[in-house]
């Protein structure tokens, strides 16, 4: 067995790129496969570009350590287990150009190799390099890169495989993009309960209130990652809240949500501490990458 010990650093980003580029061509070929569906094929092109970007990645890592970086110990990755998965992934794209894999084999391969031991090993390896090195170019965490495609998957509507990938996310080590501790503040019932879902979908704990005490309460209890508050309502507004919550944990983001949207209260808003000001409605895409940015995932 040949593991990454017996690997030179070019040797591997090389086996690496090429895994990458060939995810990129499958998921292509998956998204023309099944134009017909939209929401397929925009999941697939969007884990496309994913693959794509890391193997642009990849390549940059590859000219810097060409010009001397020298690294004495490598994350262990068996190539010939690499090798084997390359050329799975060749199966599949054959299939897929003889039109004989039906969507629910597309997604259940999708699934498999985005969850793989040796897709985690080889974003472990990459992460080790680029923190090892800060010039290099940092890439996502494995669980940062299965809630992309729980993104894509919340919008076909299949609540299966979101638990599925769900599962994957709440089982990672708790890094940069691990769950986290929200609180959601709304006075209306469902909202709150839409946003709750949306976010528990990415594998994070979700606090919930349905007035401001309420969640100033559990705001000071619980110290959550993150508060998700309304502006409008009956008890006191958003922003009392916010600035109640600045005064309890100062560093904790803060997320106002409105229906009433003007200048004037998301200046307000921001001006108090706000992390983001986010006009209703928005989407579940839109909601997570407010999230994800004001976490700073």
């Amino acid at each position: 067995m040949t593991s990454s010990e017996h690997l030179g650093a070019r040797q591997l980003l090389l086996l690496l790129i090429t895994l990458e580029l060939s995810a990129a061509a499958l998921y292509e070929t998956f998204a023309r496969r099944f134009a017909a569906r939209g929401e397929l094929k925009l999941l697939w092109g969007e884990l496309a570009r994913d693959e794509r970007h890391h193997a642009r990645l990849l390549e940059e890592m590859l000219i810097l350590v060409a010009r001397g970086i020298e690294v004495q110990e490598w994350p262990r990755m068996d190539s010939k287990r690499v090798d084997a998965l390359i050329d799975e992934i060749s199966a599949q794209l054959e299939r897929a150009e003889r039109e004989e894999i039906s969507a629910d084999e597309a997604l259940a391969f999708t699934i498999s190799l985005e969850t793989s031991e040796l897709v985690e090993c080889a974003n472990d390896f990459m992460t080790t390099l680029s923190r090892r090195y800060p010039g290099l170019p940092l890439l996502e965490s494995t669980s940062a890169h299965v809630k992309r495609l729980i993104a894509a998957v919340d919008r076909l509507v299949e609540p299966e495989i979101t638990t599925l990938l769900k599962s994957v996310v709440m089982n990672a080590p708790r890094t940069a993009g691990g769950p986290r501790k929200i609180l959601i503040c709304d006075d209306e019932a469902d909202m709150v309960e839409s946003c709750a879902r949306i976010c528990r979908r990415s594998g994070h704990i979700c606090l919930t209130a349905t007035d401001a005490s309420e969640a100033l309460a559990l705001f000071e209890r619980e110290r959550p990652d993150l508060l998700i508050t309304d502006l409008r309502m009956p008890d006191r507004s958003g922003l009392e809240v916010l600035r109640q919550a600045k005064q309890i944990a100062p560093h904790v983001p803060v997320v106002v949500i409105t229906a009433y949207v003007s200048e004037a209260s998301a200046h307000e808003a921001l001006q108090a501490g706000a992390t983001a000001y986010l006009p209703k409605p928005f989407t579940a895409y839109q909601l997570r990458q407010t999230v994800d940015s004001a976490l700073g995932l």
